[in-house]
C-alpha cells in the first residue's frame, strides 16, 4: 500500500477484486519505518482511505479488506 496508484486502487474496486490482506507494521510513522524501510505510514493510511472511498463510490463490498 506504499506504492499503489489511485488508478490501481480504483481498479481493485471497479473489477471486484475479492479480497486484500493489509498488514500495518506499527501504529505510528516512527515505528512503521523500523519495519518498512522507505515506507510511509501516512501513505498507507491514505491509500486505505482512498480504497474505502472508491468502495463507497461504486457501492461495492469488494475488495474485502482483512487486517493482519
Amino acid at each position: 500500500m506504499n506504492t499503489v496508484t489511485k488508478e490501481q486502487l480504483e481498479a481493485l474496486v471497479k473489477y471486484e477484486f475479492r479480497g486484500l490482506v493489509v498488514s500495518i507494521d506499527g501504529g505510528s510513522e516512527e515505528v512503521y519505518k523500523r519495519y518498512r524501510r522507505n515506507g510511509s505510514f501516512k501513505t498507507v493510511l491514505d491509500n486505505i482511505k482512498s480504497l474505502i472511498a472508491y468502495k463507497k463510490q461504486y457501492n461495492s463490498m469488494y475488495p474485502i479488506i482483512r487486517w493482519q
